[in-house]
């Protein structure tokens, strides 16, 4: 009967984290499934909300203070702040500034996931057993949805997006995709399995081939060589780069022999944004609106450094100003965060970043650990990528769930012993 039960909960517990993790990194937030993604949404907000209360209520009673929460906490009030200042700019109605960032308020599912990992409702292994079995899953339905079905279906829906240079693409989170290539790296870093290669190329090709991002693909390349770098001695590093350099080479060498013409978009996309960074002419229409909505963005930022100028909503029809018409702060990444939420919401939101680094000197964590290493490597990526890109924006609920398992590694497996219930 236990055993019964045990499977049970075992069950509950990784449908119910599946889901969790589906919503919190907006796998399905583009799907054309009418309500879907609205009532998981709303359900686990209130579900996070009401855990958020019992929470306090297990600290109060043990007269603890978590340092997690502590951490966290400056965040709830970014919403709130937000709605304030959208109000103020723009004169938009506090409650719409407001609910268009309650994704923010997703960071709960830190609290949740260190405090059932703490109170053993479940194992890192287990947790371990989720996102490989999720990454492995999603990589599969992406790569069947872009070799198998044509995104031209779904040309009046925001499943796909129109670009002049990509053409029609489907739009899909890459993160659990690229989770999985990290974790094939510390595979081979760590435990020397070779095997390994042959999903990373899988990998590589996904994202030459069907994704086609400039900024993706340089911040997985840079983490990768840095990550490299820290684990490998220098001569073992240099034949690691080489043997690398030679791989991709020999990929896109047979890939323009099969497909010429994917290579050639590649090229010319990252031709262009050199040529961007170079000063040169601006040919590409998504860099050259970049560059526009940084100029935009430099005057918000100037006006309303410290607090920024909030988020407006989707919802909201009234008139922002000339200049505003294609105006997406998401796109621009570091400036975008500057020019929503000021300098002090900026602190707040890359404060886990600062915290997540410096934990990596104080755990003591055996080189069998792949899940640890491929979360540093993960968060290094997302530091690297959310520079140019909006996971501080749209994407937070990413940067805060690997914080969360870095700082569990930080005071379950501290090099100074201490719990992770004194965490402060």
């Amino acid at each position: 009967m236990n055993k019964t039960k045990q499977f049970i909960k075992d069950k509950f517990l990784a449908i119910f984290i599946t889901l969790l993790l589906v919503e919190q990194f907006s796998l399905i937030v583009h799907v054309p499934i009418p309500f879907v993604h609205q009532g998981l949404n709303t359900l686990f907000l209130v579900i996070l909300l009401v855990f958020f209360v019992y929470y306090l209520l297990v600290l109060l009673r043990r007269r603890e203070v978590s340092k997690l929460l502590l951490i966290i906490l400056p965040i709830f009030f970014i919403p709130i702040f937000s709605g304030i200042q959208a109000n103020t700019t723009f004169g938009q109605p506090f409650i719409l500034g407001f609910l268009a960032e309650r994704l923010k308020y997703y960071v709960i599912a830190a609290l949740f996931i260190v405090h059932a990992l703490e109170n053993g409702w479940i194992t890192i292994d287990f947790l371990q057993k989720i996102l490989l079995r999720l990454s492995v899953g999603y990589f599969i339905i992406a790569a069947i949805i872009y070799l198998f079905v044509d995104p031209h279906w779904f040309i009046h829906t925001n499943f796909v997006a129109i670009s002049p240079h990509k053409g029609v693409k489907f739009n899909i989170n890459q993160f659990f995709i690229l989770f999985l290539f990290f974790y094939a790296l510390c595979q081979i870093l760590y435990k020397n399995k070779m095997i390994y290669l042959l999903l990373m190329a899988g990998i590589i090709l996904y994202l030459i081939v069907f994704i086609k991002g400039r900024s993706l693909m340089f911040s997985v390349f840079l983490a990768t060589i840095i990550f490299s770098f820290r684990k490998l001695n220098l001569r073992f590093f240099l034949s690691f780069l080489s043997l690398s350099i030679i791989g991709v080479a020999l990929l896109v060498a047979i890939l323009f022999i099969v497909a010429p013409g994917i290579v050639e978009m590649n090229l010319q996309l990252f031709t262009s944004a050199l040529n961007v960074f170079l000063g040169g002419e601006v040919t590409d229409g998504s860099a050259a609106s970049r560059i526009t909505q940084s100029q935009t963005a430099w005057i918000g930022v100037r006006e309303h450094f410290l607090l920024g100028n909030g988020t407006v909503s989707s919802r909201w029809e009234g008139d922002r100003g000339e200049g505003y018409e294609h105006f997406y702060p998401s796109d621009i990444g570091w400036l975008g965060v500057l020019y929503l939420y000021g300098i002090i919401g900026f602190i707040v939101l890359m404060l886990p970043f600062f915290l997540g680094f410096i934990y990596r000197n104080k755990c003591k964590v055996h080189d069998n650990s792949v899940l640890y290493y491929t979360l540093q490597v993960t968060f290094l990526y997302v530091f690297i990528h959310q520079m140019f890109a909006g996971f501080a924006v749209k994407k937070y609920g990413t940067i805060i769930f690997i914080f969360a398992l870095l700082y569990y590694y930080r005071y379950a497996f501290s090099v100074d012993k201490n719990s992770i219930k004194n965490a402060l």
